[in-house]
């Protein structure tokens, strides 16, 4: 499976993997292809690097594994500076990394509509150079968690259109993807491009943001891409997702027992953490896991061709402007993260062919991740959502 998966370019996050701890840190796995084919030059280490084909390669030709970790700060009073200076920056290189995932947030870079707030760009600018400094590679990732800074961190209060809806959470931080109608409808009028305080929409503030960053960055060897949303999630859709979960899990208890669960009772069980790992049990295999989640795929479907392809190309429209050179990462909607099949494409060049420089950027997690069970993670899941992700690639 592992050499299967050296065959396309990708990004793994395994937040239900974590072997190395670092303070607030998360482990990334970057990787793409390996055996560097310019052995005169395997000492030289690499000043850009960019996509051939199938292939991250650098400067001299060589193929390039991503070896990366996330570096973020998701606090608001800290205006999202990263701590730690160049040591940092030194460390991990000592440490094996040579790249990282460098998260920025919408609410700090745009406080008010049209306006950047260039103290924070300089601040992002400073950790940039100290990550080049240290033969680190960035990649820029615009991170969202429940859409908002409201909810969680992403985006800034004037964008975030949530119609006064209540705020529900559960006893997982993510179950408000699930639950709450202000983060639903929050996503709802981001896709429908619904205009913020200043007229313009909001999903047009945001291409216009990324717009700016490119341009900033155009130029900026240590900056190898830009990963356009982190997580992308449908909206009010979600609404569907736990009913065709729970119809599919309630037909493969009956195959399993002849035993007939109501809606209720599966609901129940499904939003209960403990009672939910338990009934887990049951998709400790690939083929119930597909049947399950497999439910949840003409959904992803409509939401990946219908909102998330054209936003992406309207992101990558903004950036092609003032950045041909930058690869742009894609990833999966949230319901990709579960193993379920991917419908997103390469975005396309203004004269309609295929953009080149594109990597595919998918995370995978079982079904335990965020809970205090995130250590029996199911190996038989997990490979499932990798065979899917490698699918997709």
């Amino acid at each position: 499976m592992q050499n299967k998966l050296y065959h396309i370019l990708r990004i793994i996050r395994l937040r239900f993997l974590t072997f190395l701890i670092l303070t607030g840190i998360n482990i990334s796995l970057f990787t793409s292809c390996q055996n560097a084919k310019n052995t005169e030059k395997i000492n030289v280490n690499p000043s850009e690097i960019t996509v051939r084909g199938d292939r991250f390669i650098d400067n001299h030709g060589r193929e390039v594994i991503l070896n990366g970790i996330n570096v973020v700060s998701k606090n608001k009073e800290e205006g999202y500076r990263v701590q730690g200076g160049p040591d940092f920056y030194a460390n991990l290189k000592k440490w094996g990394f040579n790249s990282i995932r460098f998260i920025i947030i919408w609410d700090g870079l745009e406080p008010e509509p049209g306006v950047y707030n260039e103290d924070y760009l300089k601040e992002i600018d400073k950790r940039i150079k100290w990550a080049g400094e240290n033969g680190l590679f960035v990649i820029l990732d615009m991170h969202q968690d429940l859409f908002s800074v409201k909810y969680a961190d992403g985006a800034p209060e004037w964008g975030t259109l949530d119609e006064g809806k209540e705020h529900i959470t559960g006893d997982v931080w993510s179950d408000a993807y699930m639950m709450s109608p202000a983060v639903q409808t929050a996503f709802d009028n981001f896709w429908a491009n619904k205009p913020a305080p200043d007229s313009l929409g909001v999903q047009d503030h945001y291409a216009n943001l990324w717009k700016h960053l490119a341009e900033r960055y155009a130029n900026n060897p240590t900056v190898i891409g830009y990963d356009l949303m982190n997580e992308p999630f449908p909206g009010s859709q979600a609404l569907k997702v736990m009913p065709a979960i729970l119809k599919a899990y309630g037909e493969l208890v009956y195959e399993r027992t002849g035993k007939r669960q109501s809606m209720e009772q599966l609901a129940e069980t499904w939003s209960n953490v403990e009672k939910r790992t338990e009934a887990l049990k049951l998709l400790n295999n690939k083929k119930d896991f597909a049947k399950v989640i497999d439910a949840l795929q003409p959904l992803a479907h409509s939401f990946e061709t219908e909102k998330l392809q054209p936003f992406y190309e309207k992101i990558a429209r903004a950036i092609r402007k003032v950045d041909t050179t930058k690869t742009l990462f894609l990833e999966h909607s949230y319901y990709g993260n579960m193993g379920v099949k991917s419908s997103i494409e390469r975005t396309t060049l203004p004269n309609g062919e295929p953009d080149p420089l594109v990597a595919y950027a998918p995370h995978g997690y079982d079904l335990v991740t965020d809970t205090e069970n995130a250590a029996d993670a199911s190996a038989s899941r997990v490979a499932f959502i990798y065979n899917r992700i490698y699918e997709t690639g």
